[in-house]
């Protein structure tokens, strides 16, 4: 009998001693712990971070990463949405996303073609408006644009137009007399370029009538 509970001691006394050590082991691994979360959208070959979050699980664990959706991007498809939580806190997970929008400047000049200026809202983009030569137009001298030239990348789309003003252009005269003997014309003269302000109306004068006659004599 004495033997018996002398066993029957000796094992509770084991079973003391296990149950702690569970204990410890169950808390260590329930621990909250950091983990980082960055969102970059990829557009061909270049990596631009969207947001940085960082967020709390327990540690041991792989956890789900938190969504985000952005404005004119989409997550790419096939990607690990989970994160294993390192204890340290030092775990980063990258979830990535196409390119659907670009924030762009665009030029409306009614003369010379100029390529829109393409990036992300709040990008430094005074080296690429100093590179935007001033457009031409045929007749017109060129005044600036209908807004200030952006430093940064505006939201969205900005387009900015082209100021004119008329200066002058060339046109040509040119004389012509019905045939007597058919119904075509004929040249008469020679051809006679003048200069006037572009988008006015020039008429004949009573000079340039009495000339063609003249000139039919």
């Amino acid at each position: 009998m004495r033997g018996m509970r002398r066993r029957a001691a000796f094992a509770l006394l084991l079973l003391s001693l296990c149950v702690p050590a569970m204990h410890v082991s169950a808390e260590a691994g329930g621990g909250q712990a950091e983990y980082t979360v960055e969102y970059i959208a990829r557009d061909q070959g270049a990596e631009t971070l969207l947001a940085r979050e960082t967020y709390r699980a327990p540690a041991g664990r792989r956890v789900n990463v938190p969504h985000r959706d952005f404005d004119h991007c989409k997550k790419e498809p096939g990607q690990d949405m989970t994160i294993l939580v390192a204890a340290d806190g030092k775990g980063t997970k990258k979830i990535y996303y196409t390119r659907l929008f670009y924030d762009r400047v665009t030029f409306q000049t009614e003369g010379t073609y100029i390529p829109p200026l393409y990036g992300w809202a709040g990008q430094d983009i005074r080296d690429q408006i100093g590179a935007v030569e001033e457009p031409v137009r045929q007749g017109y001298i060129f005044q600036g644009w209908d807004q200030e030239l952006p430093e940064v990348m505006p939201e969205g789309e900005t387009v900015l137009k082209a100021l004119w003003e008329p200066g002058e252009s060339q046109y040509t005269v040119l004389r012509w007399m019905e045939n007597a003997e058919d119904e075509g014309y004929s040249l008469l003269g020679e051809t006679e370029v003048r200069t006037a302000r572009t988008g006015s109306r020039v008429t004949a004068s009573r000079e340039d009538v009495e000339r063609a006659g003249e000139m039919a004599d």
